[in-house]
């Protein structure tokens, strides 16, 4: 793990301790790590009672820390943790984001899923939309386009610019040109689907 997203981490509740023992847990497939797991049985009790871990089955004479699993909660929230930019806001955006994609249309599919939700984050950052401004825009844009067939494009094509970053080539972007061209009617149409608080 290179990078944490310490605004994740926080809105979590999970400690950089937490983030180890999670990954150590992982590991636990392939490698003995109960020596080091039951140094922080505390914590390691509170992953399991908050579902990120897991005791499996095990073989005979294991050891309860031997017995200790990530779970499917466990491994996303480690891979989200690595992730720049993203908020457990931006990861519910874009789930509903994904469904609503792939209904419109069986042909469409989702790309790379972590790419896809880093460029979606990060766009709605540097625009400074609000996650439900960001939902509709796409929306919007599913609607009103036919080209796009992967969710990942409509933010950014990294065949396109292979050596460049998405913040360095937003006016490539589909999904900003898209903004650009339509802008007045996406802000009427937000007015239509958002309700404010007054």
């Amino acid at each position: 793990m290179s990078y944490i997203n310490l605004e994740l981490l926080k809105q979590r509740n999970l400690s950089l301790l937490d983030i180890q023992i999670l990954q150590l847990a992982k590991q636990a497939r392939i490698e003995d790590v109960s020596a080091v797991l039951s140094e922080y049985s505390l914590n390691v009790d509170s992953l399991l009672n908050l579902g990120y871990l897991e005791a499996i089955k095990g073989k005979k004479g294991e050891t309860e820390f031997q017995k200790i699993r990530t779970t499917k909660l466990g491994n996303e929230t480690l891979d989200l943790i690595s992730t720049p930019l993203i908020t457990d806001g931006d990861v519910q955006m874009y789930s509903y984001l994904c469904q609503m994609y792939t209904e419109e249309d069986s042909t469409r599919s989702l790309g790379n899923r972590k790419a896809g939700l880093r460029y979606c984050a990060e766009f709605r950052q540097i625009m400074g939309f609000t996650l439900h401004e960001m939902y509709w825009l796409c929306y919007m844009f599913v609607q009103n386009t036919t080209y796009s067939k992967i969710l990942e494009y409509i933010f950014f094509e990294k065949k396109n610019n292979p050596y460049g970053k998405f913040k360095d080539n937003l006016d490539s972007s589909k999904l900003y040109l898209f903004w650009m061209d339509n802008e007045f009617e996406i802000r009427e149409f937000w007015a239509e689907k958002i309700k404010t608080e007054e």
